[in-house]
């Protein structure tokens, strides 16, 4: 006997009412298995990028349907999502078919004419992902009954694709949900919660927490930190399609680092490490003879780029955390940077990784504000000033006496930050400290999110200076 399984009566005997119970909504009685559906997803699917990923996803929603016609297998699955610590009832399902799930794993096979060798296959070629309910009403409405379907999405952008009980494909909507319930698929966004992350998270002292007068409550919060703060925020568009339940919003800064270290790479027929204008010679500075090349440090001092600070959202901690889930306005203070880390410890390689130099550097304005939905699975990062960042610019020796560049590869944060499939909501610019440290409940307007910035004690003389060379870390 497993958690559910009283269920499985009821869910018997609701299949053969549905028909009349349910208004509108499409319902039925799962008939015999249609394997067409699955041909026209994997067909679809070869339109696009990623066409082997795509077709395995639509494979094992597709089977996990497929499986889903058993009335016990549908109670235990029920049973299982409801019984998940997760705020959003996540079940991840390749850890989930390992354990609890096998006879979901067991029925998904032999319902599709799987094997379990090609059933895993079809996990191991995906990205991790969830099994699911996002949208809340249909949690509400789902009883463990045969009125649900199976949906899948491989990006956040793409339509979803979804197959009924019986492996019908069902056409669905990127913009509403359906009327019947819906599981679906996704590639996981962020760690599935376990019993222990939750009650952690519980116990964590935030800015909105109420203080009681009871003894055993734990300490009230320290004050904020000072530093620059974002105290209300508007959210118009979220970015987030409903597959993929809650968005996963986070607040990035970036300032901006003046003077640039390049390493130069250079074959000259002498064999020699040369002095080219503006370099560091190999007097003063690094000069490395390999077998086949010279590498060499040059300094430009005119040359500047963006360079990440720090980040705000759910996975971070303390002042910093928030959770926004609606596309409404949120008045809580969210702080997003604070002078002591508005630096950078940089490392200065050469292309075969070496060190060649190293640095602690300041930041300057112009900063910029990057709010964003995630959906690569990455969260934030610890800021700047805790980190290190390396740099790279290499020039090649073209012969003749001629220097040309070949490549620049600024491994700065923020340039991952906006690939990967994250969507940007709004993007500011502040080109000045003196507009930044006279915030007071500024009204700042983006694409689809807006926010009121307030300093609350930042001081860009309290930056740390600049040590260069600094060779502490």
């Amino acid at each position: 006997m497993y958690p559910g399984s009283d269920h499985v009566k009821a869910t018997q005997a609701s299949v053969g009412r549905a028909r009349i119970s349910c208004g509108r909504m499409r319902c039925y009685a799962p008939t015999g298995v249609d394997s067409s559906g699955l041909e026209a997803a994997i067909s679809l699917s070869s339109e696009d990028g990623n066409t082997a990923v795509r077709a395995d996803l639509a494979r094992i929603a597709h089977a996990a349907a497929l499986a889903l016609r058993d009335p016990e297998v549908r109670a235990r699955v029920y049973a299982d999502i409801h019984a998940s610590p997760d705020p959003e009832k996540k079940l991840s399902l390749r850890s989930y078919l390992d354990g609890p799930g096998a006879s979901f794993r067991q029925s998904m096979a032999s319902s599709a004419n799987l094997t379990r060798d090609q059933l895993s296959t079809a996990l191991l070629n995906l990205p991790e992902v969830d099994l699911y309910m996002p949208v809340a009403s249909h949690r509400e409405q789902w009883s463990g009954d045969a009125q649900v379907i199976v949906a899948y999405q491989l990006k956040d952008r793409d339509i979803p694709d979804g197959f009924d009980l019986d492996g019908r494909r069902v056409i669905l909507s990127r913009a509403a949900p359906p009327s019947i319930p819906a599981l679906v698929v996704v590639p996981q966004e962020r760690p599935v919660l376990s019993r222990t992350d939750v009650l952690a998270l519980s116990e964590e002292c935030t800015p909105e927490m109420i203080i009681c007068d009871d003894p055993n409550d734990p300490p009230p919060p320290p004050p904020p930190p000072d530093g620059l703060y974002i105290d209300k925020m508007r959210i118009r568009h979220d970015g987030e399609s409903w597959p993929r339940g809650e968005p996963e919003l986070e607040v990035h800064v970036t300032g901006t680092q003046n003077g640039v270290y390049w390493v130069f790479t250079a074959q000259p027929p002498s064999g020699l490490c040369p002095n080219y204008p503006g370099s560091i010679s190999p007097g003063v500075g690094p000069c490395v003879n390999t077998p086949w090349q010279n590498q060499w440090l040059n300094y430009s001092p005119d040359a500047s780029q963006s360079t990440w600070v720090a980040c705000s959202g759910e996975k971070a901690s303390g002042a910093r955390r928030f959770d926004f889930n609606s596309e409404t306005t949120h008045n809580q203070d969210v702080l997003i940077a604070e002078a002591q880390t508005f630096f950078v410890n940089e490392r200065i390689t050469d292309n075969q990784g070496g060190i060649m130099h190293r640095r602690k550097d300041g930041l300057n304005a112009p900063v910029t504000i990057l709010i964003t939905e995630r959906d690569d699975g990455d969260q934030c990062p610890d800021p700047a000033g805790k980190r290190e960042s390396y740099s790279t610019f290499t020039v090649q020796w073209r012969g003749g006496g001629i220097l040309q560049p070949t490549q620049s590869s600024f491994e700065h944060l923020i340039h991952r930050i906006l690939g990967n499939g994250n969507d940007e909501l709004a993007f500011f610019v502040l080109h000045s400290f003196t507009t930044l440290e006279a915030a007071s409940n500024l009204y700042m307007a983006g694409a689809d999110v807006d926010i009121w910035l307030t300093n609350n004690g930042f001081d860009h003389t309290e930056i740390p200076p600049d040590e260069d060379p600094y060779w502490g870390f």
